[in-house]
């Protein structure tokens, strides 16, 4: 089934069309069917203004006696729904441009490029599915807030950058490699007792272009490291990062439970 995507927004009102958008109902071939349809909320899709100041990564900062930002989930609970609420939306954030028809990410002030659906479809799958296993709560910097983005090792990277970016957010054998958990506490203890060894054992999730998710263990995992740095047959893309941050105007949409919450994507 093909649909303009005026059609498909008008469509994000059908129960069951916003469910599979969501990735909440499917199979592969569903998955394959809405590669180029992300779910969104048109009117949401703003580009970002002066009063948007980006991750808020300093916000609820609190250093232990090591350096670290560790949280207890129920601190995270409470920055997130705060920072939901009450925080700012991203800077040079993915917004639609409806005379391009296309979605478009601010590089620099000057540079604006067109993003693929079928990325942004990826990206949102990929949260969707990480949220609805438990393997993430927040989308935002302190759990699944970024990712990093490979392509096989025999992709040619000296390219302008217009093009490099076209090459990797288009490309079928991309894979973006998500750290979650990035402030939680998961030292041994804490994971015993607030039973959060999944999070720990989890927290290396790899995404596919397609939208596929699986969770990867680092090779060099220990009991208090689990940081996959690699992916192998590829290579990572220098300072090629997505951030992803939930906010209750955001462009985009994800399942938590029953309810929907949205957030923006920035490259």
């Amino acid at each position: 089934m093909r649909m303009s995507l005026r059609t498909f927004t008008d469509h994000l009102l059908s129960p069951i069309w916003a469910l599979l958008c969501l990735g909440v109902i499917g199979t592969a071939a569903n998955a394959e069917s809405l590669q180029n349809r992300p779910a969104f909320i048109h009117k949401k899709c703003s580009p970002a203004s002066s009063l948007d100041s980006g991750l808020e990564s300093s916000r609820f900062e609190k250093n232990d006696d090591r350096g670290h930002s560790d949280y207890s989930v129920e601190e995270m609970r409470a920055f997130f729904e705060d920072s939901y609420s009450n925080g700012k939306r991203l800077s040079r954030r993915v917004f639609w441009d409806e005379r391009a028809k296309n979605f478009i990410t601010p590089i620099t002030e000057d540079l604006k490029l067109k993003v693929p659906n079928q990325i942004l479809f990826a990206i949102q799958s990929h949260i969707n599915h990480a949220i609805q296993s438990k393997n993430a709560d927040f989308v935002f910097f302190s759990d699944l807030g970024h990712g990093h983005f490979f392509v096989p090792q025999q992709t040619d990277l000296k390219l302008a950058l217009p093009d490099l970016f076209g090459k990797v957010t288009a490309g079928a054998t991309t894979q973006i490699l998500y750290h979650m958990a990035e402030h939680l506490d998961l030292r041994p203890e804490t994971r015993l007792s607030q039973k959060l060894e999944g999070r720990f054992l989890n927290r290396n999730a790899v995404g596919g272009a397609d939208g596929s998710v699986k969770y990867v263990a680092a090779p060099d995992r220990t009991e208090f490291h689990n940081t996959l740095r690699t992916i192998d047959g590829h290579i990572e893309v220098p300072s090629f990062v997505v951030y992803m941050k939930a906010h209750r105007d955001g462009c985009f949409q994800y399942k938590e439970g029953k309810t929907t919450r949205s957030f923006d994507i920035r490259f």
